[in-house]
């Protein structure tokens, strides 16, 4: 028998004890109900929810009190749908004075069908959330109660199944929790919550699953757990904005305290820097830490060439060596390889980084890549791929070997982590990825941010055939033959035996000037160069 919790609005916003601006609140409502100051709603019980109806606000949402924020949106789903279809209507208010019903009601729609509709899963896609930590709180509706789903942020899966019509029926809203990791679908349900989260971007999906049980949805809300203000995170005894960035995982500021963060030079495996290479010549060899690497074209005019155009100042740390010259991989399908025990990554720490800037991004573009062993017939993809995808986003990613399925056949083993940067054309990007053989993590880093992380990974195989898994830089491999060349000037292409930290890195800012016009070069500076938003410490 299905188990509900019924709470009003003054026990739940008791529960919640949150400050006014602490929370933003969003509803997918054709008809616009759950708008203004005097209209409450939601499990933290608040006024001022954003309404995809009448004017459909997806940037700088505004939080409980009206205020505009940093807060943007978009979101996907087959269709739009209220509990109440086939024959939509307002339910209209709660008895408890709250809009709870109204909330539940309208949904973005979405689920499996034997006919295979294009999307099959409903989502909100976060960015610029104007918090330090938080919750979110996502509201599911459906039509129908007894439906399978699970609901996700990219980490933490619940499973559920549908209340549907019960939810508004009645003369309050039924709001119900699940806490269901487990897979079970046991629990009916049309909220859940993810706690304690950090960071200015999340995702949030609904999936389905099974055919013709269809759900999504109804909204969501953020709110505000801790801002960072005051805790002396980073163990320099003083409570400062640069406090924030590490709370956020954005980078250590040690770089700009004491810019003295080089790796070990013992450590590294490779360093590209094309400083022995001529502006506008062709590059038809390079010699680097005694790795020779070769170019290769189709024609002499498709090599990269030496070019002029680098990173600038502001692109680089004040201590990173010092660069005149990069490689221009845009003439054609030209690249450079290297055979495979120039360096092992696979022996325990690495990290692979590069400066990047891109005449063209169409189509899947690698920067290094591992060929796979020939004479390895169980797959067609490379070892390695440290590229920009067909979407524009960047990734590592890598195969950590094969599973013997026991009959003849194998199960592929690959991980990978992927960027929340867009890359766009005459830009140019810093690109790290760190495997932590300790951690067993794989980290992907754009610009010194932290943008995505993997964790309880294997490392990449290691090299079984050196004559043919070699690196190259430029392409990929696919099948046996040189893929996804790259249409691009690159700089300081290094590969390590350690799994740097941000402040290791070639591509850090430099202490922060006054970029934001303030009067002071201070933290608040950093975030603006790194392009992410202030979390409200003073």
């Amino acid at each position: 028998m299905p188990r509900y919790t019924i709470l009003s609005a003054a026990v739940l916003t008791t529960l919640a004890g949150v400050a006014q601006a602490d929370v933003v609140s969003w509803n997918y409502d054709r008809y616009g109900t759950v708008t203004g100051a005097d209209h409450f709603a939601g499990v933290v019980s608040v006024a001022n929810w954003n309404n995809t109806w009448p004017d459909n606000p997806v940037t700088d949402l505004i939080d409980d009190t009206g205020t505009a924020t940093t807060l943007d949106i978009t979101y996907s789903s087959f269709n739009s749908w209220t509990v109440n279809e086939p024959t939509p209507a307002n339910p209209g208010p709660d008895s408890d004075g709250t809009y709870n019903r109204e909330l539940l009601n309208g949904y973005l729609n979405a689920g499996y069908a034997p006919w295979g509709p294009p999307i099959t899963y409903s989502e909100v896609a976060l960015s610029d959330i104007p918090y330090g930590q938080y919750d979110i709180i996502v509201y599911f509706s459906s039509d129908v109660a007894g439906r399978a789903g699970d609901i996700t942020d990219g980490t933490t899966t619940y499973s559920f199944n549908t209340v549907g019509p019960a939810s508004v029926s009645g003369a309050d809203a039924v709001l119900a929790q699940t806490t269901d990791t487990a897979g079970t679908y046991a629990t009916t349900a049309n909220y859940a919550v993810f706690s304690g989260l950090l960071g200015h971007t999340q995702t949030i999906q609904v999936q389905m699953r099974d055919e013709d049980q269809w759900a999504g949805i109804a909204g969501f809300q953020i709110v505000k757990t801790a801002d960072a203000c005051g805790n002396d995170y980073n163990g320099d005894l003083s409570a400062d904005f640069f406090d924030l960035l590490d709370y956020l995982g954005v980078y250590d500021e040690g770089g700009c305290d004491a810019p003295t963060g080089n790796p070990n030079p013992g450590d590294i495996l490779s360093l590209i820097d094309f400083e022995d290479q001529t502006v506008g010549s062709n590059i038809d060899f390079v010699d680097e830490h005694g790795n020779f690497w070769f170019g290769y074209a189709a024609t002499t005019a498709e090599l990269p060439v030496g070019s002029a155009d680098v990173p600038g100042s502001t692109d680089r740390r004040a201590n990173a060596p010092a660069t005149t010259v990069s490689g221009d991989f845009s003439p054609g399908f030209g690249y450079l390889e290297v055979e495979g025990d120039a360096f092992e990554l696979a022996g325990g720490d690495w990290t692979i980084e590069t400066f990047i800037k891109f005449a063209d991004t169409g189509g899947y573009q690698t920067i290094l890549g591992r060929d796979r062993d020939l004479l390895d017939l169980r797959g067609a993809g490379a070892d390695l791929y440290f590229q920009k995808m067909s979407d524009n986003h960047f990734r590592c990613d890598y195969r950590i070997g094969w599973i013997d399925n026991g009959d003849g056949t194998y199960t592929e083993v690959r991980t990978g982590a992927v960027s929340q940067t867009v890359a766009a054309p005459g830009q140019w990007y810093h690109v790290a990825a760190v495997y932590d053989a300790t951690a067993r993590t794989l980290s992907l880093y754009i610009n010194s941010k932290l943008e995505s992380q993997v964790t309880d990974v294997d490392n990449i195989m290691a090299v079984t055939d050196p004559f043919s898994q070699f690196y190259s830089v430029g392409r990929g491999f696919w099948d046996g033959n040189p893929v996804d060349n790259l249409n691009a000037v690159i700089d300081d292409l290094r590969v390590t035996a350690a799994a740097l930290t941000p402040n290791e890195f070639l591509g850090l800012p430099d202490c922060p000037s006054d970029v934001d016009g303030d009067g002071d070069a201070d933290a608040d500076d950093v975030l603006q160069i790194i392009g992410d938003v202030d979390a409200g410490c003073p």
